[in-house]
């Protein structure tokens, strides 16, 4: 069904938008007096990040205490041994309990997002260590003393985390490789690669001498007989080292995200009965035979439930570092003057840029924040979850890594180098763009899961609180999505555009889904703000965002008419002009709403960006000569 606005409500929005945003030829960007009590920011504040202010603060401090401040002249090596000694400090810091931690959503939540910004070389462990080891632990280990030991270690991090799922030869759902062989004689399990693909490649797992506990994806073989894909929990290293039976390689540095990768190799590892995760629905019986009524290739599926928080915690991860980024552009922007004296942040490409970024960093932050409050309130496996994470993370980390390639560009020098931390947060991103799921996967596997929705007659995927009216740009979207589904589902592939084939189509459907749920998420906001003029910026940051998608998807809609396409077709391009300049007149407050944590030494984020230049040259203003005088 379309939904509508009645004339007269839209005729309501639009004059309340004329009296709150009056249009200015030159938008206003000087800093706002007194920030942190405007109104407008305190009520927009919650909308992008929750309102969890005193356990945020509190995590902040612990972090920012962490001290992983730019430093040069370290080897790859020398960051990634790093970490590991944050992690400890972050758990102790926070309670001393890792499992607690994992346990509370938001607490979780926020802690990547500040690892995210101001402890990047802590950040590529942490879903690592609480969602994947600790999450699947908690969601898939029964009750057992190997569970306990395995854990001990994990609670205090003086043992890390981590999964081994990708091969060497790929992750291939439930065809993998390794093989875990029951033993009867030893009542436990004997896992072994059998090839050079089935070598587990990448996982935190080479060049530290740190404790290591490991989930591991391996074929089950019982008496000869396949049984499927499970996951395992063992110990990889132990404080003597390598456990009997496993070999690591380190593998040359990547480009980004200082990690110890490895590739690991398994020679009759031995792990008891115990180590099987099925919790409720996977056993070894008495009598050594499998207990499980879960058909065979759904046994992958179903001990996948760790990937979930993972996901979702490197989107927010991704976007808390995009609003860092885009707050640092800005306050570049304001102090850094041409010849002429005309400042950056007048420029109107420069103001496009920026505009562009604050759209898509609203949307995205907020989009996540309403995922991660439906994660608090959900079991991980709950299915519907885990399809919204599938979304969440492609979409998230890409707009993530255009925001702060941009930043990138507009800095120049001074976003090159490491103490701007963009290279830093950039990389992670990368690595979260492929970490828990290459994106393009991701996309593909939800498409189809949706696929699945539409064809058992579920409704479309709908973010809770979604209002029965909304706006026509975004109600558009939604029409372009339910008409790529019902077209999929009856094997018209060329309604999702030019594809090449079912895995493209699917994705289409993935990104129209996502590119509707990015427009609602700031509706929703809205209508849970008590301050009128956050309520009708973010309803704008909402609409702003459809009418971006709309002009983008152009061609499709030309091509898929729709009663409500043609008249905003005519005035998409004056209606974007319009958005832009209302959220220009805005951007001091748009942007404080980001509660950027402090970055020292960051020719970005602070009130002089000379500052970092002048304490490393140690010259003085007096120790200059002024031949012109």
């Amino acid at each position: 069904m379309i939904l509508r606005h009645s004339s007269a409500t839209m005729a309501s929005v639009s004059a309340a938008r004329r009296r709150v945003f009056p249009m200015t030829s030159t938008p206003t960007t000087q800093a706002p007096a007194g920030p942190d009590s405007d109104p407008l920011v305190e009520a927009l504040r919650p909308a992008l990040l929750g309102p969890h202010t005193a356990l945020r603060a509190h995590i902040r401090d612990v972090v920012t205490g962490l001290a992983d401040l730019p430093r040069s002249g370290l080897t790859y090596w020398d960051q990634a041994a790093l970490a590991p000694g944050m992690l400890r400090s972050a758990i102790a810091g926070l309670g001393g309990s890792a499992v607690a931690i994992a346990a509370d959503p938001h607490r979780l939540a926020i802690l990547c997002q500040e690892a995210a910004v101001s402890a990047p070389r802590l950040l590529p462990i942490l879903t690592g260590h609480f969602d994947l080891a600790i999450g699947g632990i908690r969601a898939l280990s029964p009750a057992s003393r190997w569970r306990d030991d395995c854990l001990a270690g994990l609670d205090s991090g003086t043992t890390l985390g981590a999964l081994c799922l990708t091969e060497l030869g790929g992750t291939n759902g439930a065809d993998h490789r390794t093989i875990a062989v029951w033993d009867p004689v030893t009542d436990g399990f004997r896992f072994y690669s059998p090839n050079l693909k089935a070598a587990f490649h990448m996982p935190n797992a080479a060049g530290l001498d740190v404790p290591l506990t490991v989930l591991v994806a391996a074929r089950l073989m019982m008496y000869g007989r396949d049984e499927g894909v499970f996951l395992f929990l063992l110990p990889l290293r132990t404080e003597d080292g390598l456990v009997d039976g496993v070999d690591v390689v380190g593998l040359p540095d990547k480009e980004y995200a200082p990690m110890p990768h490895g590739d690991i190799r398994f020679r009759g590892c031995w792990a008891p009965r115990h180590a099987l995760l099925g919790r409720d629905w996977a056993r070894i019986t008495e009598d050594g035979r499998l207990d499980c009524e879960v058909p065979q290739r759904e046994r992958w599926t179903r001990s996948l439930t760790p990937l979930g928080d993972g996901r979702l915690h490197l989107a927010l991860g991704a976007m808390a570092t995009a609003r860092a980024g885009l707050g640092g552009l800005v306050n570049f922007a304001r102090q850094r003057e041409s010849g002429g004296g005309t400042r950056m942040i007048d420029r109107d490409a420069v103001q496009s840029d920026i505009v562009a970024g604050l759209i898509s960093v609203y949307t995205a932050s907020i989009l996540g924040r309403l995922l991660q409050d439906m994660r608090a309130g959900t079991a991980s496996s709950d299915p519907v979850m885990g399809l919204w994470s599938m979304l969440a993370k492609p979409a998230l980390t890409v707009a993530a890594d255009d925001v702060l390639l941009t930043c990138q560009l507009r800095t120049a020098s001074h976003g090159a180098t490491i103490l701007s931390r963009l290279g830093a947060w950039r990389g992670n991103v990368h690595g979260s763009r492929i970490a828990e799921g290459e994106n393009q996967i991701l996309c593909k596997t939800a498409g189809r899961l949706l696929l699945g929705r539409e064809s058992l007659g579920l409704p479309l995927l709908q973010l809770p609180g979604t209002p029965n009216e909304l706006p026509e740009p975004i109600r558009l979207l939604a029409e372009r999505e339910r008409v790529i589904a019902a077209g999929l589902c009856a094997g018209n592939l060329t309604v999702a555009g030019p594809v090449l084939g079912p895995d493209s189509a699917a994705i289409a459907l993935a990104v129209a889904t996502t590119e509707r749920a990015l427009a609602t998420a700031p509706i929703i906001a809205a209508a849970g703000t008590p301050d009128s003029g956050a309520r009708e910026l973010l309803i704008r940051l909402g609409e702003a965002y459809a009418r971006d998608r709309l002009h983008e998807r152009a061609g499709w809609f030309h091509d898929h008419p729709s009663d409500i396409w043609q008249p905003i077709q005519c005035t998409l391009t004056t209606g974007l002009v319009e958005d832009h300049r209302i959220l220009l007149h805005h951007l001091p407050q748009l942007v404080t709403a980001f509660d950027v944590p402090d970055l020292p030494d960051s020719p970005l984020n602070g009130p002089d960006y000379t500052a970092p230049y002048l304490k490393i040259t140690r010259w003085g203003e007096d120790s200059f000569i002024n031949a012109a005088a």
